[in-house]
């Protein structure tokens, strides 16, 4: 697990714009990495940087959810009473808040990982 991590981390790195390399730069799947590689010497350290916060801020938006549903999920007792019914539809009508929030969360969290890289991309470009 760790050692994985350890030994990928670096070549995830460098191969981060390979795949605007292969879209908007007209390059093989081959010299795309090779190129992405190239670009991200000196550059890893900052791209981390803005990946370990990506996550960061996507692991706090889904435990704010999850803590958020679950406060309600504890208050469905206190207003249904004995109303089985009731409890039910609570119930399911906070798991459907519940998955279409995770689903905006989701993709919010990948047009910002998109940024990230597309900006590392742009900046090469630029010079």
């Amino acid at each position: 697990g760790l050692v994985a991590i350890i030994m990928l981390v670096p070549r995830i790195l460098n191969w981060s714009v390979a795949l605007h390399f292969v879209l908007f730069g007209d390059l093989g799947a081959r010299e795309a990495f090779v190129a992405s590689t190239l670009t991200m010497q000196g550059k890893r350290a900052a791209l981390l940087k803005d990946l370990v916060g990506w996550v960061l801020v996507r692991a706090c938006l889904a435990a704010a959810l999850a803590a958020l549903l679950g406060v309600l999920l504890n208050i469905i007792p206190l207003i249904s009473g004995d109303n089985l019914r009731l409890r039910l539809a609570l119930t399911s009508g906070l798991a459907l808040v519940w998955a279409i929030s995770a689903l905006i969360i989701g993709a919010v969290c990948t047009g910002a990982l998109a940024k990230i890289l597309l900006s590392r991309y742009d900046q090469d470009l630029a010079g």
